[in-house]
């Protein structure tokens, strides 16, 4: 089995100990996971190093105020901007929802699921997209099913470019989209679009 690295964001020491723990249980001898505690030292960890195997992300963190659940999804989608296309993402949440996970699928989250059915199993599932055993709760784990692999991919590029060029026009971050990925303009565009109209 290949060494695999997760990056657990949780602000709660023992849960991310606890997280960690779960994630090398499940992939292995040699799996290592790394903390951050909060989305700036999440975002300062991607900067580093993007390539990861596996994010656990709790988004209840002391950035998200309690009585903003779109800051919740906000948080996420900062993370995801910041990760390579191959990391499985994890959500991880004392109250979940069927809202918030419908509208973290749509941004690329893999599995969504309550800190209780967090554990070697459910993480294990979700980052070799493999059905869940018997016994363990369905509704724990989804494959992200809104977008195509190819819209996915532009979104994701389409954000993290954003989050540099604020005030670029979305025909200057799609000619942007189509060089780094080398898809031609027209092709782009109609990725991008879609996955913004699937996502209103």
């Amino acid at each position: 089995m290949s060494r695999k690295k997760a990056l657990i964001v949780e602000d709660h020491p023992l849960m991310a100990t606890a997280l960690a723990d779960e994630f090398v249980s499940a992939m292995g001898e040699g799996s290592v996971a790394l903390a951050a505690s909060s989305l700036e030292e999440a975002l300062t960890t991607l900067a580093k190093e993007r390539f990861f195997d596996c994010v656990i992300i709790d988004p209840g963190l002391p950035d998200v105020p309690d009585d903003d659940p779109s800051k919740r999804i906000d948080l996420v989608k900062k993370i995801v901007a910041n990760l390579a296309s191959t990391t499985t993402i994890v959500v991880t949440t004392g109250a979940p929802s069927e809202v918030e996970a419908s509208k973290l699928s749509a941004i690329g989250v893999h599995a969504y699921m309550s800190k209780a059915e967090t554990n070697a199993v459910t993480i294990k599932a979700a980052v070799r997209n493999q059905p869940l055993p018997e016994g363990v709760p369905q509704q724990a784990i989804f494959s992200t099913n809104v977008l195509t692999p190819r819209q996915l991919e532009v979104y994701r590029t389409y954000l993290t470019l954003k989050q540099g060029k604020p005030n670029a026009s979305n025909e200057e971050l799609i000619e942007l989209i189509s060089t780094s990925t080398q898809v031609n303009y027209e092709t782009t565009r109609s990725h991008l679009y879609n996955a913004l109209k699937k996502l209103k």
